[in-house]
């Protein structure tokens, strides 16, 4: 009778999460979508930052520990990049939206980040084929080294 009582217990907990995510993004949709585009701009930045001081915290203890290699945590570091052009476009919201800004610049300026996130994903590629070819050269032999 208890395993059937915690199924129950386990049961009404996923619901209640999933209901409480359910509404909580309602609300965050309803606040969005009454922001201007300034504040839109703001929290967008806010967001990105938050994002980039977390996950450069967590990351440069897991460096100095010794959990993360210092390989790999430069190609890290660079899938980090597209973070960081999200929070200055977050912040340039607040000059993009000023009146005489050109339509086109804005706009150029919006559709830089996926260029730059693809270009980022290409930097990093060439990064992990490069970290592939040292670790395969350190386990070769000793004589296949020398040809």
């Amino acid at each position: 009778m208890a395993r059937g009582k915690r199924r129950l217990r386990r049961g009404v907990e996923i619901a209640a999460g999933f209901l409480l995510h359910i509404v909580l993004g309602a609300i965050l949709v309803a606040v969005v979508l009454t922001l201007t585009t300034r504040d839109l701009g703001l929290l967008v930045a806010v967001v990105a930052l938050t994002i980039i001081f977390f996950f450069e915290l967590v990351f440069q203890h897991n460096v100095r520990v010794g959990r993360i290699p210092e390989e790999r945590a430069r190609l890290r570091r660079v899938l980090m990049l597209p973070m960081v052009y999200l929070a200055a476009v977050g912040m340039s919201f607040l000059f993009l939206d000023a009146p005489g800004v050109d339509p086109g610049v804005r706009l150029a300026v919006i559709l830089t980040f996926p260029v730059l996130t693809l270009s980022v994903v290409g930097w990093s590629l060439v990064i992990m084929r490069r970290m592939r070819r040292r670790q395969r050269e350190r386990n070769l032999p000793e004589q296949a080294r020398v040809r």
